[in-house]
């Protein structure tokens, strides 16, 4: 197999802008993402072994659209206590960072359920090798675009400092209450007075911030090219190389899912409906999200919030093809508050999963393109999309070779 060309680097770009253009908006469940699923599917027809679309039934909404009714219950809860209510107060404090670390913390979706069910589809295409399959690499991304996250569009330098004091609102509004109740059940009503009146100034300055969450999502979608166009367009690329020169012994599924933007739902499907034939041989999830520029590009190997690990010996083996390339990739983590990519759901069944993600997350809060308006063609690198790929391919070869 030659070399990556500017063959394969134009037609990964089209394919992108495709999606990015032709298809907006992709938020999951709309035509514009039914449109980019049928481009999908249309693209792996006649070349993969085997396409299947599974579909899937969830709440897309409820993985955001929680916050406005997170707000209100933090108002009302604030309210309540003003007017001592003290113990009601800390109730409805304690039900809304129990709603926020499920939703945004953990990705459970327990708070999903009062919102509009909706149809998603995964699209997967598979290449088999020439001779029996004895592993699986798994080359995945989302082709859903997020909503646009208005603090990080309109005022990016401030959505740090904003949003994290309003998170920090919620905690506080619950473990600052119970302390004072603490010192009340001590008898201790001189300092239980003096903190009360503290907590109550602090928590409503700072709750301030918490109207944040009212306007933390509008109607309003990404063009989501970085997030997550691209990532399709590399994997699809992936195509006609191994179905012109075929692996030997490693089968490629090329997974294109939905519904990451709304808490990860595509990938979790796929997750538990193929579980058993996933561990029926040996399985390797190569997931990319966000690729932007070259320079940013690294390896998770914690995701989830930091909360899940990914596979260190596959990160080791991708870091070391880096390596060849002339450009060593750095290992990172996905931070607390960052979210989560689709390799969290590879991860939580123990696959052996990485992300590939090339977003700057130390940059944030200047004027990125990530979950913005200004996510368009314009804010990706055909330098970055030469890179991927070489990964990607020889990653593939790699792992093939060493059966």
């Amino acid at each position: 197999m030659g070399d990556i060309t500017k063959n394969n680097i134009d037609s990964t770009w089209e394919f992108t802008r495709r999606l990015t253009e032709d298809c907006y908006p992709r938020l999951t469940g709309t035509p514009g993402c039914i449109k980019a699923g049928d481009l999908i599917t249309k693209n792996m027809e006649g070349k993969c072994d085997n396409v299947i679309i599974q579909g899937f039934t969830h709440r897309p909404t409820g993985f955001l659209k929680f916050m406005p009714w997170s707000g209100g219950l933090h108002i009302i809860a604030l309210i309540l206590l003003f007017m001592n209510y003290t113990i009601i107060a800390l109730g409805l404090f304690l039900l809304n960072a129990f709603i926020f670390v499920s939703q945004l913390l953990f990705y459970w979706g327990l708070f999903d359920f009062p919102f509009k069910k909706e149809e998603g589809n995964n699209i997967l295409g598979t290449i088999e090798p020439t001779g029996e399959v004895k592993q699986q690499i798994i080359f995945s991304g989302h082709y859903d675009a997020p909503y646009v996250f208005q603090l990080l569009d309109k005022i990016p330098k401030w959505y740090p400092l904003i949003f994290g004091l309003a998170l920090f609102s919620v905690v506080l509004a619950f473990f600052g209450g119970l302390i004072f109740q603490l010192f009340f059940s001590f008898g201790d009503y001189s300092t239980a007075g003096t903190v009360f009146v503290i907590y109550r100034i602090i928590l409503a300055l700072l709750s301030i911030t918490t109207l944040s969450f009212f306007v933390f999502t509008t109607n309003n979608i990404s063009p989501g090219a970085g997030d997550n166009a691209i990532a399709v367009g590399l994997i699809m690329e992936m195509i006609p190389l191994f179905t012109e020169t075929r692996l030997k012994n490693t089968r490629l599924v090329i997974a294109a899912f939905d519904a990451e933007e709304a808490g990860l739902n595509g990938a979790r499907a796929y997750a538990n409906e193929f579980k058993n034939e996933l561990h029926a041989i040996p399985t390797y999830n190569f997931n990319i999200d966000s690729i932007y520029d070259q320079e940013h590009i690294a390896i998770f190997t914690r995701d989830l919030n930091s909360i899940r690990g990914l596979s260190i010996v596959e990160a080791t083996l991708i870091q070391d093809i880096s390596k060849e390339l002339g450009f060593e990739i750095p290992f990172s983590k996905m931070p607390v508050g960052g979210g989560s990519t689709d390799s969290a759901e590879f991860s939580r069944i123990g696959v052996d999963s990485i992300a590939l993600v090339g977003l700057d997350l130390e940059t944030i809060g200047q004027k990125t393109s990530y979950h913005s308006t200004r996510d368009t063609m314009d804010s990706l690198s055909k330098v970055s999309v030469e890179f991927v790929l070489n990964l990607m391919k020889l990653y593939a070869m790699r792992k093939d070779s060493t059966i």
